[in-house]
């Protein structure tokens, strides 16, 4: 009965994974939000991309 006590291995290698995938989002909104920064300070507008040019 022991065996079923605990998360199970899987259980914590996804976790162990879903942590290093928001460790490395954040770390690319930190990246995107210094690029937004410098291209504001151009003075040029910063305008969404055009929907009907993005990928599906």
């Amino acid at each position: 009965a022991d065996e079923f006590t605990g998360p199970s291995k899987q259980s914590v290698e996804e976790f162990d994974r879903l942590c290093t995938l928001v460790q490395l989002q954040a770390q690319e909104i930190e990246a995107l939000k210094a690029e937004i920064s410098i291209l504001s300070r151009k003075g040029g507008h910063i305008l969404p991309p055009n929907p009907a040019i993005l990928p599906q």
